[in-house]
């Protein structure tokens, strides 16, 4: 039997909020609830949801604001806006933050239902690094947030994967035997010019000289180890929305 699709439904109005659940139910989803943005923030750390169905106009935190703290604990969700509004800028600011769908209530059962069954497009992450065990707690996390993650120990063996497949993301360790973190990240965007690249080291000093030229290089920033997952999340988050 497949897994049933986890949703999460925001909006301060109970009514709405109820039928709304109604109804994904009856369509077989495993349906939460939230009467918050805050509660919405709350629930997203205790659960992976792979779509939030939010209203834009709530009491205390607007869908907007919650949307953009959402991403920063689950980059890879998928966070659809609810209005009754047709000109508001809360509006004009959810399109900017990069939301692609906003549904003007009243909306149809159908067109709710082709997004939420819609498929999200799942980042192709290489992490590089020469600690085994690490690689594979990281990989482990990102792929329950809908990473497709490919784990490599070198430079060299980095390069072979890109010859076979584009990634739109890399983790790149900096103390590599063989090619260093830093020529390893170049080799990386010069064969995949669209990828983003965050760093990382336990070794801050003794890499200061190469992650300042990656920086320079357009990696993104370097996370220093042990860093705590949350912080890699937001990281993404902020690349990728």
């Amino acid at each position: 039997m497949a897994e049933k699709i986890a949703i999460l439904i925001v909006d301060d109005d109970h009514g709405m909020r109820e039928t709304l659940a109604d109804i994904m139910i009856e369509q077989g989803f495993d349906v939460s609830t939230a009467d918050s943005g805050e509660r919405a923030i709350e629930m997203v750390r205790e659960k992976s949801f792979r779509t939030v169905l939010m209203d834009i106009k709530m009491q205390g935190m607007d869908g907007v604001r919650a949307m953009k703290e959402i991403r920063k604990i689950n980059p890879g969700i998928v966070v659809i806006l609810m209005t009754a509004y047709a000109k508001d800028a809360l509006v004009e600011e959810a399109y900017i933050s990069g939301v692609k769908t906003v549904l003007r209530k009243p909306f149809s059962v159908e067109a709710m239902l082709k997004l939420l069954c819609e498929k999200k497009k799942k980042l192709r992450t290489i992490i590089v690094d020469d600690e085994e065990d690490f690689s594979k707690i990281i990989a482990g996390l990102l792929v329950r947030k809908e990473h497709q993650v490919v784990t490599v120990p070198s430079g060299e063996q980095a390069a072979v994967e890109v010859e076979k497949k584009s990634f739109d993301f890399a983790l790149i360790d900096m103390n590599l035997n063989g090619m260093n973190g830093l020529d390893t990240f170049l080799m990386l965007k010069e064969k995949c010019p669209g990828m983003r690249c965050v760093l990382m080291t336990g070794f801050r000093q003794e890499m200061k000289d190469l992650i300042e030229s990656a920086i320079l290089n357009d990696a993104y920033t370097c996370l220093y180890k042990p860093f705590e997952m949350e912080e890699l999340h937001r990281v993404i988050g902020e690349i990728f929305h």
